[in-house]
């Protein structure tokens, strides 16, 4: 889906939103729900090893906290807790580096959105979006035979949408994607786990590197990984695009259940308003793809003050501006 945005007149309207929203009250997908001793892996090679950057994120609800790993490729990379704190981790040379987040500041039942990015020189943590903290370290991340295991002895969370990329990004692309769905074939892309599947023991990886998939499918081989429709919402997780300078936007990528469903394109910037406030597509084989989606930003606002002659404090009746 493509578009543009712009005011009357002509000039292009930067830095807006046009999120794809499925119609509907209810949102499909799903999550993994993690039990106790319930664990899911993905087995290693080249291609889910970092290298000398990583970008890895994923979607937590934990039901409590007690300590263990949410994720953890032994000697490599990892997140958990601690019985103090949620800990994040990295190995570079074989020293690790870790950083410590508060208890509070990954909410129990609630869903929050954790990154780790290591740009070769600081290794940072971000939780819905907003820099945490951070540790210096470079170097390449460790490359190990270890398996990325997600679980622990104690599991008790919820987890969607994981993905790994073997590229840094800037505080203001992780703070703005924390809540895009991403395709799975932007640059560096090693791993992208929608959870989606509701079937079997399996969940597929979608990334890709040109027209080659990775294919780092995880497993799970016992009943505590169980399937879940407990999901971020619509507001915390989903399809957008945003304006560039030019007004352009683009959102690609988008799912859709059977053959198809209807999409609303909702455009959002602060407090503007926009017409038509909406649009509606149907997304499905055969009718994937729509341009021309565009708005047109109607926003007025009142703008007040006061004219004096120059140099005085005397006021300037009857003028018009």
């Amino acid at each position: 889906v493509s578009g543009h945005i712009e005011y009357n007149g002509g000039i292009a309207v930067g830095g807006a939103k046009v999120f794809v929203q499925q119609s509907g009250s209810a949102v499909a997908g799903n999550s993994l729900k993690f039990s106790p001793t319930g664990t899911l892996s993905i087995a290693d090679n080249s291609t889910i090893e970092p290298g000398a950057q990583m970008r890895c994120e994923f979607w937590l609800k934990p039901t409590v906290a007690t300590t263990g790993n949410i994720l953890n490729k032994a000697n490599s990379y990892s997140f958990g807790y601690n019985g103090t704190n949620w800990v994040a981790g990295i190995f570079t040379g074989g020293t690790q580096k870790t950083v410590s987040i508060s208890t509070s500041s990954v909410a129990l039942n609630n869903w929050n959105h954790v990154a780790m990015v290591y740009n070769g020189s600081a290794f940072k943590v971000f939780i819905n979006g907003i820099y945490s903290t951070s540790v210096s370290a470079s170097g390449n991340i460790d490359d190990n035979s270890n398996n990325l295991i997600f679980g622990s002895a104690t599991s008790d969370f919820y987890l969607d949408e994981f993905r790994l990329l073997g590229q840094a990004q800037t505080d203001s692309v992780i703070s703005v994607e924390a809540s895009r769905i991403l395709n799975g074939d932007e640059t560096s892309f090693k791993c992208n786990l929608h959870f989606n599947e509701n079937v079997g023991s399996y969940a597929y990886d979608v990334s890709k590197v040109g027209n080659f998939f990775n294919g780092n499918h995880a497993i799970f081989t016992n009943t505590n990984v169980a399937w879940s429709a407990d999901i971020p919402t619509s507001s915390q997780l989903g399809y957008f695009g945003v304006t560039d300078a030019l007004g352009n936007y683009v959102v690609s990528g988008i799912q859709y259940l059977g053959l198809g469903e209807n999409f609303n394109l909702v455009p959002s910037y602060q407090t503007h308003q926009f017409t038509p406030n909406s649009r509606s597509v149907f997304i499905g084989d055969g009718t994937n793809v729509y341009n021309n989606q565009d708005f047109l930003d109607i926003s007025s606002f009142p703008v007040t003050g006061t004219l004096f002659y120059k140099n005085t404090t005397c006021p300037v009746p009857d003028a018009f501006l």
